[in-house]
């Protein structure tokens, strides 16, 4: 995701728990200290184990808003419910009309969807407590799609850890 936010958004800084073979810097968000310059945004596809952490802290951390990208059953929970949605809804979840490939360690556009349904959740700051759903029509993945973007379907990517991979 961040070689294609860089191309809108300066500086960008990216960062992961595990080394993918990306220009990344190596750091476990939970537990990092805060930068010195808090980003306007955090932008990520936090592990589901971890999202509601990660999402919790991204809002403490970012100044303009937080998009996460997660699985649309991260709406079903009490815990969540009780400390992220009641107190603090997303500005807007927009859920893909179509399913997304989305596998470990890979991108290809031409690859059907996966069984798992995504939405985006998007908090904007202030969280005024009214939440917006939108949809983001089929045929997205192909219009969006840049014959650039193909550089990064040929990466070679390094293989998760077996504990990333559980989850």
């Amino acid at each position: 995701m961040s070689e294609i936010i860089k191309e809108y958004a300066n500086p960008v800084f990216a960062s992961d728990v595990f080394d993918y073979g990306h220009e990344q810097d190596l750091i476990d968000f939970l537990s990092a200290r805060p930068h010195k310059q808090r980003p306007d945004w955090v932008i990520g596809n936090f592990p589901y184990a971890l999202s509601l952490e990660c999402t919790l802290r991204a809002l403490q951390v970012a100044k303009v808003g937080v998009a996460s990208l997660c699985r649309l059953y991260f709406l079903q929970s009490n815990e969540r419910y009780e400390r992220l949605f009641s107190t603090q809804p997303p500005s807007f979840i927009g859920h893909f009309a179509e399913r997304i490939a989305m596998y470990p360690g890979e991108w290809n556009p031409e690859q059907d969807g996966s069984l798992a349904t995504y939405a985006w959740f998007v908090w904007i700051k202030p969280v005024d407590g009214e939440s917006r759903n939108i949809f983001i029509p089929p045929g997205c993945r192909e219009r969006l799609t840049k014959p650039e973007d193909r550089r990064l379907a040929e990466r070679k990517f390094v293989e998760p850890l077996e504990t990333e991979a559980a989850e």
